[in-house]
């Protein structure tokens, strides 16, 4: 089950969607928001292991896809598109896009493995949307764009 409250102070805190039908069983381990507020993409934990997209205002599952058994860590909305998001395991980023076809959504995904073998414990996309940011087990804070993105992989 998915509840998004929304509030204006502490003691003005109000039930606004509840997501009831074809939520996960297992519940979600992470979840994030689109930055226009119509969307969410939700990981779902063991045993269903699957990367969910959702319209908030109708409330309905438009698209779902697999999700490798190591699961994934992180999930985040690009901040100017609700058409692509990135999610990381340990030392993988995975670059997904939602697209609309024959009245249908889809999801498709990159994977990008790090030839450093040092996990990832966090990761964002930059403000304007073209950079992805992470951090590393070892400190590290990792930045990189579209052309520095097959050194870094």
């Amino acid at each position: 089950r998915i509840e998004i409250y929304r509030y204006r102070n502490m003691d003005n805190i109000q039930l606004s969607y509840t997501f009831d039908d074809e939520c996960s069983g297992s519940g979600y381990s992470h979840l994030d928001i689109s930055k226009n507020g119509e969307y969410i993409i939700a990981i779902s934990n063991i045993p269903d292991l699957q990367i969910e997209f959702w319209n908030i205002k109708t409330q309905e599952k438009l698209s779902s896809a697999n999700i490798p058994t190591d699961g994934l860590k992180f999930v985040s909305f690009s901040p100017t598109s609700h058409e692509l998001f990135i999610t990381a395991n340990n030392n993988s980023i995975i670059l997904w896009r939602v697209y609309y076809k024959f009245d249908q959504y889809f999801l498709t995904q990159t994977i990008h493995s790090l030839k450093q073998l040092r996990q990832i414990v966090t990761i964002t996309f930059g403000e304007n949307g073209k950079e992805i940011v992470y951090c590393n087990n070892f400190g590290e804070l990792i930045v990189f764009d579209e052309q520095s993105a097959s050194d870094d992989f």
